[in-house]
């Protein structure tokens, strides 16, 4: 990471249209590189949010996956894989609990969304 703002640990296929986002990337081949490329991006320390493609961090040993919970510089978020899950009670879940992460609050989701 250079330095303050957004980076995205991606799939080489999805790097493009991050870039043309004007989004910082990393592309990885496979989950053992988006470990290390994150290993050395949260090493750095530098703030700002780091979001990873969700099946690669998933994929990481249990004791790293709680390093990256643990980190506040940066914020590391799961970059969700894509839209086959229409679940929407899990859809406000998963926001709930990065909204909760980020700013030390539960927030609860009725049917309708946030209230």
């Amino acid at each position: 990471m250079t330095g303050e703002g957004v980076v995205v640990v991606v799939p080489a296929e999805l790097e493009t249209g991050f870039l043309l986002a004007g989004v910082e990337t990393v592309a990885t081949a496979s989950a053992g590189e988006a470990v290390e490329a994150l290993d050395r991006i949260v090493e750095e320390g530098l703030p700002g949010v780091v979001a990873v493609y969700e099946p690669f961090l998933a994929e990481a040993p249990s004791e790293r996956r709680g390093v990256y919970d643990a980190s506040i510089a940066p914020v590391v978020v799961p970059l969700p894989a894509g839209l086959e899950e229409r679940d929407v009670e899990s859809h406000w879940g998963r926001i709930s609990a990065m909204l909760s992460r980020a700013v030390g609050y539960h927030i609860t989701f009725g049917p309708e969304g946030p209230r």
